[in-house]
């Protein structure tokens, strides 16, 4: 009886390695067994994501939202593909939601501060990248991101506060340390 068992499971695998061939194929499959998963649904999305698919990643993470609208994973991810699109207010929108939901996920304020400094917001990029370091204090990219909006706002003497909280730990970090010898030059030669 055992062996029925063993050997019938054993078929079932078989058959099931076909749809672990790779990503797509294997969300795909699981989309279709599960359409109400919203799981599956974010999956598929990743999937497409990851090949470049972003109208179809854009759907499936919608999909995934439908669902289970307080998924902030789902609208994070989402946030990146129109983020990756260029469409930043669709990002940022995307974003803040995924913030409303869970506050305390340093990615979405991270990259939400990283579209806030491009557009010169820095005082809300600044919330922004302090919120991360508030959330994970070893998030140097956000504290040097936090620098650069002080450092752009002319407030070097905060820039390099940060920079050095990173050198601390990451002495030899050649973004950091060039960061630093900008801010130094223009302190000492302002114009």
């Amino acid at each position: 009886m055992v062996i029925i068992i063993v050997g019938l499971y054993s078929t079932v695998t078989i058959a099931r390695n076909r749809d672990w061939k790779d990503g797509l194929t294997l969300w795909s499959k699981t989309v279709k067994s599960s359409p109400h998963s919203s799981v599956a649904h974010g999956s598929l999305g990743h999937a497409y994501q990851q090949l470049g698919r972003l109208d179809e990643a854009i759907e499936e993470y919608k999909r995934a939202i439908a669902i289970y609208p307080d998924d902030y994973k789902a609208h994070y991810n989402l946030g990146v593909v129109y983020d990756q699109q260029g469409a930043l207010d669709k990002a940022v929108q995307s974003y803040q939601r995924s913030i409303q939901i869970n506050p305390a996920y340093p990615n979405a304020h991270f990259n939400i501060g990283i579209i806030y400094q491009k557009q010169g917001l820095l005082d809300k990029a600044i919330g922004h990248f302090r919120k991360v370091t508030e959330l994970d204090p070893a998030d140097f990219e956000a504290r040097n991101n936090l620098g650069v909006a002080f450092a752009m706002q002319g407030n070097l003497d905060k820039a390099l506060a940060e920079w050095n909280k990173v050198l601390v730990v990451d002495p030899q970090n050649p973004s950091v340390r060039e960061n630093i010898l900008k801010a130094r030059k223009l302190m000492n030669n302002p114009k």
